[in-house]
């Protein structure tokens, strides 16, 4: 009874009683990154500057334009699904993804989401400040659409294998914080130009019309507050179709295997 038990929490009908147990052979349709796969957000601060978007809009557009294609074959490799407790595990591409919860009987996911966050500080006597916080996350979901209980009666009647669809997304975050003092005294030792890195998110025009780093100097007042505060996110995400079929190999056979093929050459 105690293995029913993950199936049932599939979906109270059509596919709870599909049984996911099991090696699949799944195929994943891995696209070349796309330009648009990640977003930048840059927040500060600074009076006068631009960022990277707002120095764009400025400059004049090109006279070239430019266009690139490119296709990939497919990644493919074994997967094991298995219950644990009230739960499905999946063991894909050296991955261990489980279950999330709020399954119904139309789709299962699984993920796993790793995450790392840091801060330092620095406070001089003389009253200059420095402060990083720094966090990178990274989230792998994959989505099995599950049959409904007339496509399990057709394949069994027809002698033929499920083929489940889905997709697979992988989803990062990286936020990245900064705040210093605008203006220190000289006694502070830490030369003209502070620590927070300005000049890689944020410029100026030139007389010339040319783009110029920005920067945070010890005497200039370059921002709207005593503090210069810079914030950098940028959000990246993969999102591809996957096929997969049940084999009948058996859970020794999958650990021994490694079998499969990287997308693209």
């Amino acid at each position: 009874m105690g293995a029913l038990l993950p199936l049932l929490l599939l979906g109270c009908s059509g596919a709870a009683d599909f049984d996911l147990d099991g090696v699949w052979r799944f195929e994943v349709e891995v696209l070349p990154a796309a330009e648009d796969r990640c977003v930048q957000r840059v927040l500060h601060n600074a009076a006068g500057l631009l960022t990277a978007e707002e120095l764009a809009e400025e400059t004049p557009a090109s006279d070239w334009t430019e266009e690139t294609s490119s296709e990939w074959s497919s990644w493919t490799g074994l997967g094991r699904l298995s219950a644990d407790g009230d739960r499905w595990l999946l063991v894909i591409d050296g991955l261990l993804l489980v279950q999330e919860e709020g399954a119904t009987d139309a789709q299962a996911s699984f993920a796993w989401e790793r995450f790392e966050t840091s801060s330092s500080e620095r406070v001089h006597s003389s009253g200059y400040e420095w402060r990083q916080d720094l966090s990178d996350s990274a989230v792998v979901r994959l989505f099995l659409d599950l049959p409904s209980e007339q496509e399990q009666t057709d394949a069994e009647r027809a002698g033929t294998s499920i083929e489940l669809s889905g997709s697979w997304t992988q989803a990062e975050e990286s936020v990245a914080s900064y705040e210093e003092s605008d203006q220190w005294p000289a006694e502070a030792k830490l030369g003209e130009a502070g620590s927070i890195p300005m000049g890689s998110y944020l410029y100026s025009l030139d007389e010339f019309g040319a783009p110029v780093a920005g920067s945070n100097t010890r005497e200039a007042v370059e921002c709207s507050d005593t503090r210069c505060v810079l914030s950098v996110t940028t959000s990246c995400q993969d999102d591809w179709a996957l096929r997969a079929t049940k084999t009948g190999l058996s859970d020794e056979e999958f650990e021994a295997s490694g079998a499969g093929w990287e997308a693209g050459y």
